[in-house]
């Protein structure tokens, strides 16, 4: 699993204050938590290009002090009017521990109902899941190969060893729509 590593400065003052004074020097406070005692942080603004602005799922680690501790991003605030970064929480991955996070989806092959002339209809981008620390994947592969026109990929079919899949498995993950020409050439030739 791909870890992002980011250095961060331990914040003696906490609170609102203390904060905002963070903020104005453009640094976002931080909380790691999930290990044995809370960890107040900060670190640049700059800092969390890597680890916020993508659509992959990553490991963050943290180094404080000398130490390094192995996270994942738990909760982001944002500013309402700039959207700059305003607060974010990690969670300390402890070897033994399961977490919940949700995962995105990486679709791949060439799909025989596209190949007639369907069309793929990426369905849901991201699944949650639940797992010991040593079982996280950064992502599902789903492929839509063998995939044909008016069928879908569900949930429930995704396979992932040793995860609970908590997203219902009824959900449709890829779908492979008929053309609207297709259904009205089908509608026709079954009127005659």
């Amino acid at each position: 699993m791909e870890s992002v590593k980011l250095v961060g400065e331990t914040r003696t003052d906490i609170g609102k204050r203390a904060s905002s004074l963070l903020r104005r020097s453009n640094n976002v406070p931080c909380v790691i938590y999930g290990g044995k005692e809370n960890i107040n942080f900060y670190a640049a603004q700059s800092a969390f290009k890597k680890a916020i602005y993508t659509d992959k799922f990553h490991k963050v680690a943290i180094e404080i002090g000398g130490n390094t501790i192995e996270t994942i991003v738990q909760d982001i605030q944002f500013h309402p009017l700039t959207d700059q970064i305003t607060h974010i929480d990690f969670l300390q991955l402890v070897p033994g521990n399961k977490v919940t996070v949700e995962i995105p989806i990486r679709v791949h092959g060439f799909s025989k109902g596209v190949q007639a002339g369907g069309k793929m209809m990426i369905a849901t981008k991201k699944v949650k899941i639940k797992a010991l620390v040593e079982n996280l994947v950064d992502h599902v592969d789903v492929d839509i190969t063998n995939l044909e026109m008016g069928k879908s990929i569900k949930v429930k079919e995704l396979n992932l060893p040793n995860v609970d899949i908590l997203t219902p498995g009824n959900i449709p993950v890829v779908n492979i729509t008929i053309p609207r020409v297709a259904k009205v050439d089908a509608t026709a030739a079954a009127k005659k």
